[in-house]
């Protein structure tokens, strides 16, 4: 098994366990258990997400408090390595088998594609820890996001290499959007900076659905030449803010007009999208975050009608 996996390995310890004895004494260990916890766990280097699950649904004879024993420290996490470990080999393997199939449609894979390093990081920890820590301790918050950076700089690297017709990177980090302006400067800025300068590529494209005025505040300063954000804001504060370089993906909202609405609907929100600034050059006409499931086709028809039908610039 590679080293992406780590160690989970719950051991569990029986107290007042008695074996035999009469009826009378199993009535009453019996009893005796509805009043108190009779089983207490112990989690020993908890690294994979099975082990919250433990607990996922209670027992009153299992005691709800849980010692934990881990390493501390982000140091002492393993390195993945990304040509062998977990299922990256699946993912390329994947790409590989199907290369022949999308060459033949005329297609070629030019992305490479990864989480970004709050993300992975709060997929590790847990948002709300994750959070907290940056607060409580930068420091090993910076060496684990450090360790991430490594990891997705050297996963990029070796789907590129892979793949040589690749020029674009895709990172989608959602949890830059709930950091502050300082937080953005110490926490993200430096990281993904890394990141977009180690590809080498001409399309360096990020996702932010959450909050993304601050983000958009500092794309070029990032290295970001294209920016998926939030449809709650307009196309024309993100311009303001990104600055005229950068190619905006947006921004009809995906779940609430482009999946559940009418095609009434749609069309009025690509009007409404078009409206909010002046210059269409520089923009891929999309929706403010991921594509739902279950778009109907006379709604993607319509979307794509009323691009056409606003547009002021050639479409080719």
């Amino acid at each position: 098994m590679g080293k992406l996996f780590l160690l989970f390995l719950p051991a569990f310890i029986m107290t007042s366990c008695g074996s035999g004895g009469s009826k009378q004494h199993s009535d009453n260990t019996d009893a005796s258990m509805e009043k108190t916890n009779h089983v207490k766990l112990i989690t020993v280097d908890p690294g994979h997400f099975h082990a919250a699950l433990v607990q996922k649904r209670m027992y009153d004879q299992v005691s709800p408090e849980v010692h934990v024993f881990a390493p501390e420290g982000a140091d002492l996490l393993p390195q993945p390595n990304v040509k062998t470990d977990g299922l990256l080999p699946f993912m390329i393997n994947r790409l590989k088998n199907s290369q022949k199939t999308i060459l033949k449609a005329d297609h070629q894979i030019k992305f490479a594609i990864a989480r970004g390093p709050l993300n992975i990081a709060s997929f590790l920890m847990g948002a709300t820890e994750f959070m907290t820590a940056l607060a409580l301790d930068p420091d090993e918050s910076h060496d684990l996001l450090k360790k991430i950076t490594d990891f997705v700089c050297d996963w990029l690297a070796w789907q590129k290499e892979c793949f040589p017709s690749i020029d674009g990177v895709l990172i989608l980090d959602d949890i830059i959007g709930f950091v502050g302006d300082i937080e953005f400067r110490e926490f993200v800025l430096p990281y993904f900076k890394r990141i977009f300068e180690s590809t080498g590529v001409k399309v360096r494209f990020l996702h932010n659905d959450a909050e993304g005025l601050i983000t958009a505040r500092y794309l070029k300063e990032m290295g970001v030449n294209m920016f998926n954000f939030s449809f709650n804001h307009s196309m024309g504060e993100i311009r303001d803010l990104a600055g005229p370089e950068v190619v905006l993906v947006g921004n009809i909202p995906p779940r609430d007009v482009l999946a559940a609405g009418t095609p009434e609907q749609v069309d009025s929100a690509v009007r409404k999208a078009f409206g909010e600034v002046p210059d269409h050059d520089r923009i891929v006409w999309s929706i403010g975050g991921g594509m739902p499931p279950g778009v109907r086709d006379i709604n993607i028809n319509t979307f794509i009608n009323a691009v056409k039908k606003n547009s002021t610039q050639t479409i080719h």
